[in-house]
């Protein structure tokens, strides 16, 4: 695998890996709830919104990276490098909003709660 093609998979993982992550958090933590109320172990419901929220953050930090080590002098290949990583910041960190608004409910709620 190439450089190019490496920091290729990279720029998508920023776009495209982030919003994913948090519809896994999502469906994780649906699918885990009843099982964490079943056995009384509410708080391993945290650990989801967590990792997601590392995961996320990891990715905008890997596409900011690569907004830094784009030099913006070159052309207009790494003008749109540049853009499409700075958007992977951005889609990152408000995904992680959206898995940090998620992780709330867990707060707010008992896993037992029914509506």
């Amino acid at each position: 695998m190439s450089v190019r093609t490496s920091s290729e998979i990279r720029l998508a993982l920023g776009m495209v890996g982030s919003p994913v992550i948090a519809l896994i958090n999502q469906q994780t933590i649906y699918a885990a709830n009843m099982w964490a109320c079943g056995h009384g172990l509410h708080g391993l419901l945290h650990v989801i919104p967590a990792v997601c929220v590392l995961v996320t953050l990891a990715l905008a930090l890997d596409s900011f990276a690569i907004w830094r080590s784009a030099n913006h002098n070159e052309g207009t290949v790494t003008e749109r490098v540049r853009f499409v990583a700075l958007v992977g910041v951005a889609i990152s960190i408000f995904s992680s909003v959206v898995i940090i608004a998620q992780w709330a409910g867990i707060f707010t709620f008992s896993s037992c709660m029914r509506a």
